[in-house]
């Protein structure tokens, strides 16, 4: 018979460990112009290769979003600079529209 321990081990395992367990997903537009602080985040890979983050929030800490562009690059700039940006402030501002018309949310680093 299986011990609990193992068991509970394996089923994180077959559910994909994730920040994102237990958590509700966070539309941007819901915390847009917040001054937020960055609690936990983990780095992904899209379908399409591209690599994106989902990002938790000391002042929501039962939900998670999903880093957009803007959001991204600042995320994966810190990384490559060997920075932990875990406690640092961002401010979600309103969405623009490129010259080209594609839509997209800036960050701001408080």
């Amino acid at each position: 018979m299986l011990s609990s321990n193992f068991k509970s081990s394996a089923q994180s395992k077959l559910q994909g460990d994730s920040i994102t367990n237990g958590k509700e997903k966070l539309d941007t537009e819901m915390i847009t112009g917040e001054v937020l602080t960055i609690s936990d985040l983990e780095a992904r890979k899209g379908e399409d290769g591209k690599k994106y983050y989902a990002v938790i929030f000391v002042e929501h800490p039962d939900h998670f979003i999903f880093s957009g562009t803007a959001l991204t690059n600042l995320l994966a700039d810190a990384e490559d600079a060997g920075e932990d940006i875990r406690g640092e402030k961002i401010k979600i501002c309103e969405k623009k529209k490129t010259k080209t018309g594609r839509w997209f949310t800036p960050v701001e680093l408080i």
